[in-house]
């Protein structure tokens, strides 16, 4: 019985042994051939419009409601990077750290500058601003600053905050000639989408002179670079391609409602829209 038992007790011990040395060696393994491989998801949050009064709806949330959504992801532990950073990371073939995210605004309206920027110095959370540069003002708004625009002074100040991150979102193709708002039907087209019998040469010269304009402008208010570009509506055009890269444009936003998926590079990136009953947590909490 002695000696029996005692072959079963080493059986147990070699068989621990060959379990811990798989098990530590799988650790090593994968632990070294992962450690700069980039991670292929990352949650993107956008947002337009902040407002301390008022209805909230699809393009304004509350302030009270941004703030729970910064505090819930810095109570959590988690990180923002900004467009330029997650270039240069994947650039160098880095992993992005883990709990990251990414916070956009679209437009540039002075509601982030008044109301959401407080917040973010207050948390050090980043974010960058898609800016509709035809919309910014030389001078301090006036009248209903609920819906105002930012003014080059406030991209300025926030610039320099280093919090902050600015990007084209055209400089003056988000549906001007409606007011700004999409347009229904199969034959429109809305933001940069090229137009119906539109040759691609003349779309092509029609995108880059605004393009153009607009990151000249964020560079000469900010002295920086600009990586990044939303589609106005989220409206695709794959004529649009070469023109943005041709400009320097290395991180492009769509929609879409979910996570960014990166293993194919940083263009086309899907965001998930922000809204007053939108809980930030259900996305993060696995």
């Amino acid at each position: 019985m002695f000696i029996r038992f005692k072959n079963m007790k080493s059986k147990v011990f070699i068989t621990a042994g060959i379990l811990l040395f798989f098990s530590v060696g799988t650790f090593f393994y994968f632990g070294i051939r992962n450690k700069n491989m980039p991670a292929n998801k990352l949650y993107i949050f956008s947002y337009h419009n902040i407002i301390d009064h008022g209805v909230a709806d699809s393009m304004n949330i509350t302030q009270s409601k941004f703030s729970r959504d910064m505090k819930w992801l810095y109570d959590n532990g988690y990180q923002t990077i900004l467009p330029s950073e997650l270039y240069n990371l994947r650039s160098s073939g880095l992993k992005i750290p883990s709990k990251t995210v990414m916070i956009v605004f679209d437009d540039g309206y002075y509601s982030n500058y008044s109301l959401a920027l407080p917040i973010l110095k207050k948390l050090h959370m980043k974010a960058a601003i898609m800016l509709i540069t035809s919309h910014i003002k030389t001078q301090a708004p006036l009248g209903d600053l609920s819906i105002a625009s930012l003014s080059w002074s406030n991209v300025r100040e926030m610039s320099k905050s280093g919090l902050i991150e600015f990007g084209s979102h055209t400089d003056d193709l988000h549906n001007p000639k409606s007011k700004g708002f999409f347009k229904i039907g199969h034959e429109q087209s809305n933001g940069i989408q090229h137009y119906r019998g539109e040759t691609k040469e003349n779309y092509q010269i029609r995108l880059n002179e605004d393009i153009k304009k607009s990151i000249q402008l964020i560079y000469e208010n900010t002295e920086c670079t600009v990586y990044s570009f939303s589609y106005p509506f989220g409206a695709y055009d794959p004529w649009s391609v070469n023109v943005l890269q041709e400009n320097g444009i290395k991180v492009t936003f769509l929609n879409g409602n979910k996570v960014a998926d990166i293993s194919g590079g940083l263009y086309g990136l899907k965001r998930i829209q922000m809204k007053e009953t939108t809980d930030i947590s259900k996305y993060l909490r696995t």
